[in-house]
């Protein structure tokens, strides 16, 4: 055996300068001038027996047939001496190589590959980025051409499995032994040749050495040579269909789906692939699987990356599935995507990790081309509502989430749509293509967060879902934008013909009226009603005509309504370019309101909206007028002394006590918020507020009645004696009474 000195020698014989390359005219004297170098260290004899390279396969191509395939062979042979001798040593500093012998070996590799393995392969096999410097032999027939590509394909495969020449092997010529690889197992073969039968046989063995390079090997540079191998143009259609089977086999793996991305990555050498059309091309690639079911997982993982490039593909993933096959999207990933929501038990963990991904899909504050379209929440839009009702007023972990996503979906909802989903929301209205979780419930976990369990038939009153969306709006609704359709939408359901002969139906009376007067105090929401006034005309219009033929027909709905439309006839009249024709179709009816009504209130509303619908905003309204005289008379009379800010206890504790019966519902609604937040000026005043809850108990109409009900509830918590003694004499009377 040479010794290792003599066989790195023998590599720098081998190796030929850029200006003696193969082919040039001094190609005899070079050959001469290499073997000479090898007799004078004593390895060329040994090295031309060729014994290493026989025992890899014994098909080789006579050296003597051509000068250039003789070096090859050459060079082989001295490789695999140079690895045998680093084995046998027992010291490990002996089976090292120092930098300058590695940069050796890798040019006579580079050498060799040149000369011996990418001449060999078929047109279009190898990538156009890797031209072709040096052809094939002529004198040799294509089994010969094909034994000459097994001897250095198998050559190479032998030193890249040795620990000493893997790194200098891989990844630099990862692409010739992947191309020459995927040629040795993937072209067709001829039945009828008479070595059919050994190119069989030896198929199989390279098919092994193909097997284990891919999946030994680091997933995203294998991935990234095949897909290049793949994407050549001129790549034959037997190499692209076998690549692209390797390619689906690796995006089956637990990691293939990262693998994938990570290519990408690196094919357009950089860290993340901001642009889209990179993103776009990894979720065409990703989706283009044929079986959906074993990267559904992966691409649900991807959600939980803290890299945003990653939860990027994920989401564009299930995008391009969603607009190629609706009901694959829906099997694999939407489905298990919601499924701890929908589905009891869920535990704390499985639920935070469900809602961290819909949030991610639908709701982080971006473009929409990097989000998930709303309609896609449409079937669970009402578990997340009920999922928010149970956290809105606690400080569970989960609560921005869900907001952040009942949001999204409110202010991206269809017109269309949306009265529907508030009926759904509010009155729990069975809605087509919207889900009611009625088996399940949500309950507090001792880790901070949220647990689905089993339904306990617990009832909820719709108070609560329409407090639960007010609070939303006040939250979340700053324009104003979706308080007026909720607005519209209480108005269509008010004034559609309905008896109200059952609880339920008295039940979503009494909370439409409730959210109806709230809204109408919403300066946002008289600010967008007073943009679009024509909705609220066109039911108030509806509503009059009704309550004409009955005068003792939803009293408080048509109060309120007559507020708002003052409110908005008093923006007008300060406004320029009024489209006073859009209010023409209320002269006729709040002429005979003004006329026919009893009820003062009603008369007074209906007399200053139809005086400044006539006068086109000539007369203005006279409530308004005269409240902004007492302010200003009220400013002249305190001039002298220091300006103080009116509390918003002192405020609410005014207008309890307005004439106008839906300003003082909502100042007695505005008392109990006070108290349980624990305003200072409202303690102070506790008596008075807690009179005014008491007083109003004895009022006929069911919104002041019930408005107190809830500030005496809120008020129980902080004064229970004043209340429970209050409760217990209204109880006695209405029990004798009876």
């Amino acid at each position: 055996m040479l010794s290792k000195s003599t066989l790195l020698s023998a590599i720098g014989s081998l190796l030929i300068k850029e200006k003696d390359k193969i082919g040039t005219s001094n190609h005899d004297e070079l050959m001469s001038t290499v073997i000479e170098k090898l007799e004078s260290i004593g390895s060329f004899s040994i090295l031309n027996e060729l014994q290493h390279l026989q025992s890899i396969y014994n098909k080789i191509p006579y050296s003597t047939r051509s000068n250039d395939w003789r070096i090859v062979c050459l060079g082989l042979e001295a490789l695999l001496c140079l690895k045998e001798k680093l084995q046998s040593e027992t010291d490990e500093a002996e089976r090292l190589l120092s930098v300058a012998h590695q940069r050796s070996v890798r040019t006579l590799l580079d050498q060799i590959v040149s000369f011996g393995l990418q001449p060999n392969l078929l047109s279009g096999v190898q990538p156009v980025t890797q031209s072709v410097l040096y052809n094939s032999p002529t004198s040799f027939t294509d089994i010969e051409k094909y034994e000459c590509l097994c001897v250095v394909t198998l050559t190479l495969v032998e030193l890249y499995r040795n620990d000493t020449f893997h790194p200098i092997v891989l990844p630099q010529f990862l692409s010739p032994i992947l191309c020459a690889l995927c040629q040795l197992t993937m072209v067709p073969l001829k039945k009828s040749a008479d070595t059919y039968p050994r190119l069989q046989q030896e198929r199989l063995i390279f098919q092994q050495h193909l097997d284990h390079l891919v999946t030994r090997l680091y997933q995203p540079l294998v991935i990234k040579e095949l897909m290049i191998i793949e994407g050549n143009k001129k790549c034959p259609k037997w190499l692209k269909r076998g690549v692209g089977k390797l390619l689906t086999n690796q995006l089956h793996q637990p990691t293939g789906v990262l693998a994938i991305v990570q290519a990408v990555r690196d094919a357009a050498n950089c860290a993340a692939p901001t642009s889209t059309a990179h993103l776009e091309s990894i979720a065409q690639v990703i989706t283009a699987s044929p079986d959906l079911q074993k990267i559904s997982s992966q691409i649900l993982e991807l959600l939980d990356s803290s890299d945003a490039e990653m939860v990027r593909v994920a989401v564009l993933c299930i995008k391009t599935l969603y607009t190629r096959d609706v009901t694959a999207c829906k099997t694999h990933l939407l489905q298990p995507l919601t499924r701890p929501l929908t589905h009891a038990p869920s535990s704390e963990q499985s639920l935070s990790v469900c809602l961290q991904r819909l949030h991610k899909c639908f709701a982080i504050p971006a473009s929409d081309f990097w989000c998930l379209p709303s309609k896609l929440l449409l079937t669970h839009i009402h578990v997340l509502f009920q999922l928010y009702c149970k956290v809105y007023q606690s400080a569970c972990h989960v609560l921005k989430l869900v907001e952040d996503l009942v949001w999204c979906f409110l202010s991206k909802c269809e017109e269309t749509l949306l009265r529907s989903v508030f009926c759904s929301f509010i009155f729990r209205e069975r809605i087509p293509c919207i889900e009611i979780a009625d088996g399940l419930e949500f309950a507090f976990g001792d880790g901070g967060g949220i647990e689905v369990v089993p339904s306990q038939q617990t009832e909820h009153s719709l108070e609560e879902f329409g407090d639960c969306l007010m609070i939303l709006l006040e939250r979340r609704d700053i324009n104003g934008l979706l308080g007026n359709k909720l607005f519209v939408s209480l108005l269509e359901f008010a004034a559609e013909e309905k008896e109200l002969d059952t609880v339920d139906m008295f039940e979503r009376q009494l909370v439409t009226v409730k959210l109806l007067a709230v809204l109408s105090e919403s300066p946002t929401v008289q600010k967008s009603l007073s943009r679009d006034p024509e909705p609220v005309v066109r039911f108030l219009r509806t509503m009059l005509d009704n309550f004409l033929m009955n005068l003792n027909h939803e009293l408080e709905i048509i109060s309120i309504v007559l507020v708002v439309l003052n409110v908005i006839l008093n923006d007008c009249v300060y406004a320029k370019n009024v489209p006073w024709q859009v209010f023409d179709g209320l002269k006729e009816p709040l002429g005979q309101l003004k006329s026919k009504t009893d009820n003062l209130e009603l008369r007074l509303l209906a007399e200053e909206a139809h005086e400044v619908i006539m006068t086109r905003g000539g007369v203005k309204p006279e409530r308004k007028a005269s409240n902004v005289n007492k302010k200003e008379d009220s400013t002249r009379l305190d001039a002298n002394k220091p300006f103080e800010k009116t509390s918003s206890c002192d405020e609410a504790l005014r207008d309890a006590c307005d004439p106008l019966l839906p300003v003082r519902g909502h100042a007695i609604l505005q008392l109990g918020k006070l108290l349980a937040s624990g305003d200072r000026w409202a303690k102070a005043k506790k008596n008075q507020i807690l009179c005014i809850f008491q007083e109003n108990l004895k009022q006929e109409d069911s919104f002041l009645y019930l408005s107190a009900i809830e500030g005496l509830a809120v008020a129980a918590a902080e004064y229970p004696d004043s209340v429970i003694v209050s409760l217990t004499e209204q109880f006695s009377r209405s029990s004798l009474a009876a």
